[in-house]
């Protein structure tokens, strides 16, 4: 598949001539500190704090520290001297993307930020 078919696939370019055929979008330029954060691959993969203070997994995961038996290991436990991680904050999108999922009702996030690589 050549670049130039690829490209054709990405949202963007379909969108415009399919946008009576298809869900109601609203695309979010994304800031560059956000986009830095996605490709970071220098720690651990933190969730971003909430403006709302929500916690983002709430009832969308099985909690295991909740249950009775759950135990940490050794290894894993909070070494002392050690800063807490600093989990980033990306206010500004997140009420701009909360507006949007608020407005209409649902949301469906696709995010185009592939390598490029050789298509040949």
């Amino acid at each position: 598949m050549k670049e130039e078919e690829v490209n054709r696939c990405q949202i963007q370019n379909w969108y415009p001539k399919f946008k009576s055929l298809t869900i109601k979008t609203k695309f979010h330029k994304l800031p560059e500190s956000f986009i830095n954060y996605l490709i970071d691959d220098s720690g651990p993969f933190l969730l971003p704090n909430s403006v709302t203070n929500e916690d983002a997994m709430s009832n969308r995961v099985h909690n295991f520290e909740e249950e009775d038996d759950f135990q940490v290991p050794e290894e894993a436990s909070d070494k002392e001297g050690e800063p807490p991680l600093n989990r980033p904050s990306f206010p500004e999108l997140e009420i701009e993307i909360r507006e949007s999922i608020r407005r209409h009702n649902y949301t469906e996030a696709e995010l185009e930020c592939t390598k490029r690589r050789s298509l040949d």
